[in-house]
């Protein structure tokens, strides 16, 4: 879920891919406090349909040292808002 250097290739350099802009949202919808999955969908504007397979994206994140999942509650560490601040500064967004 989260982007890898052989995914980019000379021109598409510093681009976000799908994969990555979708790891952004999710870390970015979490925000610094922890939150329900069902929330989270909420947050996502998802229906609770989808908390299954937003619980997987979760699992993955989570591998990564991203986010943390205990239960249905899910919290962004902080490599994970380090990530995500220097990525969006990266890409100028929010500035």
């Amino acid at each position: 879920m989260y982007p890898r250097s052989d995914d980019l290739d000379d021109d598409d350099a510093g681009k976000p891919k799908r994969e990555e802009i979708e790891t952004l949202c999710l870390l970015h919808a979490v925000g610094p406090r922890a939150c329900s999955l069902s929330q989270l969908a909420a947050r996502l504007g998802l229906a609770s349909s989808l908390v299954p397979a937003i619980k997987v994206a979760i699992e993955t994140l989570s591998g990564a040292g991203w986010l943390a999942l205990v239960g249905e509650m899910v919290s962004r560490t902080d490599e994970g808002g380090a990530y995500l601040a220097a990525r969006l500064e990266a890409l100028r967004v929010g500035a």
